[in-house]
């Protein structure tokens, strides 16, 4: 490439291709209902499904990274209360483990918390874990009110 006279050398500037780690993809609550789910990069951290409702709205988000080849670890996953309760967090689950497994990852790992909510919620959020597969390892930790436990999901197991 050769500059005119008089004018400075400019190459062509490129946008790097936006990837991936999964594809759109959508789920479905008891009622029928489908909600939209857009994987993206977090703070170059870690991977963000993030969850929008039939109507567009932000219904809540999972974050997780691979961990290493085989492993991947849940950061942390939230669902709005007022979208909570009607299958959509348990059919993201599902949904995800089941991407994770066609990529070739053979675990999940994580931490279970819930910080600002009663116990009671607490105990249904560790049911709920292991309704789900997932074995628990509870455990305290000083400092940490909401923590409940180390979460472990062997990928091959289906549930």
């Amino acid at each position: 490439m050769m500059a005119e006279a008089n004018k400075p050398l400019v190459l062509e500037t490129f946008a790097p291709k936006q990837i991936r780690m999964f594809e759109p993809f959508t789920v479905e609550n008891r009622h029928g209902q489908k909600f939209q789910v857009v994987c993206q990069r977090h703070n170059d951290v870690c991977w963000r499904l993030l969850i929008y409702s039939p109507t567009s709205q932000y219904a809540g988000d999972l974050l997780f990274k691979p961990k290493d080849a085989i492993t991947v670890e849940l950061i942390d996953f939230h669902v709005y209360r007022e979208f909570a309760g009607n299958g959509i967090g348990t059919e993201l689950i599902n949904k995800f483990q089941d991407l994770l497994r066609e990529q070739g990852f053979l675990s999940v790992i994580g931490i279970c918390k819930s910080y600002d909510r009663p116990l009671s919620e607490k105990e249904r959020l560790a049911k709920w874990y292991t309704s789900l597969g997932f074995t628990l390892f509870l455990e305290n930790l000083e400092g940490e009110p909401g923590y409940i436990g180390r979460l472990a999901k062997n990928l091959k197991e289906r549930h």
